[in-house]
C-alpha cells in the first residue's frame, strides 16, 4: 500500500435509484487518525529529548581568583610553561560527591571565544581541582563551569569574576606545593570554625537540658497541691520533657563526634602541610 493509497478517499457504490447521483467520496478516517497519533507521538518524544530539557542547578559564586565566597573557595593556578590552568573548588568542608564532571572553561583570546573541556585530576571529600590543557596564550578567562553528575542528576558550579575579564598577568603565579599548603591551611581554618561552632552548640545543649531538670523540679514540687487529673497531666509533660532532654543529649553526642573527626582531619592537614614546606620550591 502506497502512501497515497493509505490516505486516498473512498468513492461510495453509486445508488441504484433509477436516479442520476454522482459519485460521494468519505475519506479513511481510522487511516487519518493513525497517522496523526503517530505524528504526535513522535513530536512529543523529540520535543522531550531535544528541546525541554531540566534546567540544572547555578551558582554565581565567584570571584575565582584568591576569592571566597559564602561557602566555596576557588583558588587558580597557571603554568605558562605548560599552558595549563588548574583550578582547585573547596566546598567549605561539605562533601563533594559524584560519578563524573564536565569542566569547561571560556575564553577569549586574539582570535575570538573558545570553550576549552577540562578534566578532574584529584578528588578529596571536600575539595576538587580541575585542569584545563593547551590553554592559548593572551587568554582572557571570562567562565569556569563544572557539571558535576551523580546518580543520573547533573548540577552546574558556575563561576564568574563579578562579569569581568581576568587575563593571565592577574591569575596568581605560585608553586603547585604553595597552592596545595594555602589550600590546607584554608581547610584547618574552617574545621577550626566547625569545631568552635560544635563546642558551642553543646554549652547550648547543656544550658537547654538544666532549664528543663528545673522545670521538671517545679512540677515535682507543686505535686502535692494537684488533683488526680492533674498529676497525670503532670507525668505527661514531664515525659514530654524527658524526651526533649534526650534529644539535646543526643546532639551534643553527635557535636562531640564531630569535634573528633575535624581535629582527626585538622592532624592529617597539619602533617601534609608540613611535608608540603618541606619540598615548596
Amino acid at each position: 500500500m502506497t502512501f497515497e493509497s493509505f490516505l486516498a478517499v473512498k468513492p461510495k457504490k453509486a445508488q441504484t435509484d433509477g436516479k442520476d447521483h454522482p459519485p460521494k467520496h468519505t475519506a479513511n478516517t481510522f487511516n487519518i487518525w493513525c497517522l496523526i497519533l503517530i505524528t504526535a507521538f513522535f513530536i512529543t518524544m523529540i520535543t522531550s529529548r531535544y528541546i525541554i530539557k531540566p534546567a540544572a542547578k547555578a551558582y554565581e559564586i565567584g570571584p575565582i581568583v584568591k576569592g571566597e565566597a559564602s561557602y566555596t573557595e576557588v583558588s587558580s593556578l597557571w603554568d605558562k610553561r605548560k599552558r595549563e590552568i588548574e583550578f582547585i573548588i573547596s566546598a567549605d568542608g561539605n562533601y563533594i560527591e559524584y560519578e563524573k564532571t564536565d569542566p569547561s572553561l571560556r575564553v577569549t583570546t586574539a582570535t575570538g571565544l573558545k570553550r576549552l573541556r577540562g578534566t578532574t585530576v584529584l578528588l578529596t571529600p571536600d575539595t576538587i581541582v580541575v585542569r584545563f590543557q593547551s590553554v592559548p596564550n593572551d587568554t582572557f578567562v571570562t567562565e569556569l563551569n563544572v557539571t558535576l553528575y551523580s546518580q543520573g542528576n547533573s548540577t552546574g558550579l558556575t563561576f564568574f569574576e563579578n562579569r569581568n575579564t581576568i587575563t593571565q598577568g592577574e591569575i596568581t603565579e605560585k608553586t603547585e606545593n604553595e597552592y596545595r599548603i594555602a589550600s590546607h591551611e584554608g581547610q584547618v581554618n574552617r574545621y577550626q570554625e566547625v569545631i568552635e561552632a560544635a563546642k558551642n552548640k553543646i554549652q547550648d545543649n547543656a544550658q537547654a537540658v538544666s532549664d528543663l531538670d528545673a522545670q521538671i523540679e517545679r512540677i515535682r514540687e507543686q505535686e502535692q497541691y494537684m488533683t488526680a487529673k492533674q498529676i497525670t497531666d503532670a507525668e505527661k509533660t514531664i515525659s514530654q520533657i524527658n524526651s526533649d532532654k534526650k534529644a539535646y543529649i543526643s546532639d551534643s553526642e553527635t557535636q562531640d563526634q564531630n569535634i573528633a573527626e575535624y581535629k582527626n582531619r585538622i592532624e592529617l592537614l597539619t602533617e601534609q602541610i608540613e611535608d608540603l614546606k618541606g619540598g615548596t620550591k
